[in-house]
């Protein structure tokens, strides 16, 4: 219960930071606001780091240290807790950016896009640009 408390603030600090570094190093390439969103949103997860947290209690069975083993098994739960949550809250956030990418204002203004209307996102999209919605 614990554990999914500390990784559930890990992933919401991951996913709070990470639009601003790709503001930083990928505002001036050639890539769509689309494009740059779900970059924004989709973080680093997966076996590599879940590997890693099961060294420590490998290397506490190997010494003999119930102190390492114990806090092997916390840093193993939190990582474990950390990839599953961040797999759902980016499926979640991908999943709306891809439908709806107008309806992102705060991505927007994180990644200093302006405002565009329906068209010209559109048109950045690489979809035909003769295209109209009709009218409300």
């Amino acid at each position: 219960p614990m554990v999914y408390m500390w990784a559930f603030v890990i992933v919401i600090g991951i996913t709070l930071v990470r639009p601003f570094s790709i503001r930083l190093f990928a505002n001036q390439s050639h890539l769509s606001f689309k494009d740059r969103a779900i970059m924004a949103v989709m973080a680093p997860k997966g076996l590599v780091p879940a590997i890693l947290a099961t060294l420590p209690i490998i290397e506490g069975v190997k010494i003999g240290s119930q102190i390492l083993i114990d806090k092997g098994r916390i840093i193993k739960d939190i990582t474990f807790a950390v990839v599953l949550l961040s797999i759902i809250v980016t499926a979640i956030l991908v999943i709306f950016l891809g439908s709806r990418p107008d309806d992102a204002g705060i991505l927007m203004k994180v990644l200093g896009e302006e405002k565009k209307n329906k068209d010209a996102l559109r048109a950045d999209e690489g979809e035909v640009e003769g295209e109209t919605e009709p009218a409300q």
